[in-house]
């Protein structure tokens, strides 16, 4: 299984972080990644070709949310037109967020901005990329912005009690969003890495459209 890894620190910059993820997709097997600036991107036929499913990294820079769809023109051009399963983390969850209408803003409790950090309990719908896993989970979570709304097409899927939407699926095919990092996994928080394999099952179980994608 080939996933096309888009980098979306900015200016394309390879970080500790973007290393991490490549590597825990990396210990899945059968799986092989390449990584590729977010500003660098080419159209969505060019990937739906040669890989099998596409993984959107985070991002620790913070960015102005007014650029974004100037920024991420390209990026949010592929996600919306792959045909590929995708599955957005943290920025990439936001990413598709606003890809089909969302509005991403800071999280806030009162007047105060707040971060939501560390493993927090996630409280969960049934859903393929949860399966196997207790409710609530376990996950690593670092950020300052979320969706404030679910975006038109999608389901949202689970919630932190800072979060209200921490992971969102579309509904007629598997693009999804998640808020966290399941590449932070550690041997007494595993609930990540479970994660990873469902989607890599999610892919597998997608391969009987790859072929008409590749004619």
């Amino acid at each position: 299984m080939k996933i096309l890894l888009i980098n979306n620190e900015k200016d394309g910059l390879e970080t500790e972080w973007l290393r991490l993820l490549r590597d825990k997709l990396l210990e899945i097997e059968g799986i092989a990644v390449d990584i590729f600036p977010y500003n660098v991107l080419k159209d969505a036929p060019t990937y739906d070709k040669e890989y099998d499913s596409i993984v959107l990294g985070g991002r620790e820079t913070p960015w102005k949310i007014e650029e974004l769809p100037k920024e991420y023109k390209a990026e949010i051009a592929l996600i919306k037109k792959s045909r590929l399963p995708i599955l957005g983390i943290c920025a990439g969850q936001e990413l598709v967020g606003i890809s089909y209408g969302a509005v991403l803003g800071r999280m806030q409790r009162g007047d105060e901005e707040v971060v939501e950090e560390g493993f927090v309990d996630l409280f969960t719908r049934e859903d393929p990329i949860f399966k196997n896993l207790n409710d609530p989970c376990s996950v690593y979570m670092f950020h300052g912005d979320e969706l404030k709304n679910v975006p038109e097409g999608f389901v949202k899927i689970a919630e932190s009690k800072q979060c209200n939407i921490c992971a969102i699926r579309q509904k007629d095919k598997p693009v999804y969003g998640i808020q966290f990092h399941p590449e932070k996994y550690t041997a007494d928080f595993p609930d990540g890495k479970i994660i990873f394999k469902n989607f890599a099952d999610i892919v597998l179980n997608n391969y009987n459209l790859l072929p008409k994608l590749r004619k």
